[in-house]
């Protein structure tokens, strides 16, 4: 079944790809990684009778930039791995139980849900005014697919 335009739109805000095959470290990152590598290289070559304090500050300073911007990056990477957010592809109906359950709604195209857990072919939600319940797996498309989701 082809993607539809919605859950393509929805992947693509994510970044070109939206593969989780790697993390492409941003442009803030690398250029902290470069001027911490460079006053790491002015600290060792400096000569050793002048005053270090400005290496030593630069060091520092760019360190932990680099390890703040760095943390922040593992989180948005983590964030995006295990994003529990899908969008219903097609009318579909939330029911109180995998299978045959009594229908609590008919749910229509482009509505975001959680995914709480799935079991077979069915997929426990919740939508956003709190009602919980189970929809055909096939109705809905992650928003960042994962490796722990399968179609």
């Amino acid at each position: 079944m082809p993607s539809s335009g919605l859950a393509r739109v929805t992947r693509a805000r994510w970044g070109p790809g939206s593969s989780d095959k790697g993390v492409h470290m941003p442009r803030t990152t690398r250029v902290l990684a470069l001027l911490t590598t460079l006053s790491l290289h002015l600290l060792f070559h400096y000569p050793p009778e002048r005053e270090r304090g400005l290496p030593v500050l630069l060091v520092l300073a760019f360190g932990i930039l680099l390890l703040f911007f760095s943390g922040a990056l593992a989180v948005k990477h983590h964030r995006w791995l295990h994003n529990p957010k899908a969008v219903v592809l097609r009318p579909a109906e939330l029911r109180t139980g995998p299978g045959s359950g009594r229908m609590l709604k008919e749910l229509v195209p482009a509505t975001t849900v959680t995914i709480k857990s799935a079991s077979g072919t069915q997929m426990q939600v919740v939508l956003p005014d709190g009602l919980s319940g189970w929809i055909d797996r096939q109705a809905v498309e992650p928003v960042v697919p994962n490796q722990n989701y399968r179609r």
